[in-house]
């Protein structure tokens, strides 16, 4: 049987990955920042291969939230990662409200990402 999409990853794990910083931008407003106009996570769209750095339904997103901009930068700042291989350390997360836009999901041209995994918060990167 094959596990549902929300379970097959673990919540309560921290992780490291690797991969190439196609863009990053400011977040919309959103419920884990309680709609706060105010309160934006940075957006990063990470890919496995340079080579997709142009395909949106290959983007993974990672993302900082406003607590931690003052230590890791914000959406200005960090766009010095676009172009680059960096490797993210932080939590997963389930975005369930992007479950129809990914496009694992769903193949539609329209989706923005490959999947409503994320890793939010990224709580540290390196870039190579």
């Amino acid at each position: 049987m094959k596990a549902k999409e929300e379970t097959d990853l673990d919540f309560n794990k921290a992780v490291t990955v690797r991969g190439y910083v196609a863009h990053v931008k400011p977040g919309e407003v959103e419920t884990c920042n309680c709609y706060k106009p105010d309160l934006l996570d940075v957006h990063i769209e990470v890919v496995a291969k340079e080579a997709d750095k142009d395909d949106k339904n290959k983007y993974v997103i990672f993302e900082i939230n406003p607590k931690l901009e003052n230590t890791l930068g914000d959406a200005a700042s960090l766009r010095s990662l676009e172009g680059h291989w960096v490797t993210f350390t932080g939590y997963l997360t389930y975005d369930y409200l992007h479950r129809g836009e990914s496009y694992n999901r769903k193949h539609k041209p329209s989706n923005w990402r490959a999947t409503a995994w994320e890793v939010h918060p990224v709580t540290s990167f390196v870039v190579e």
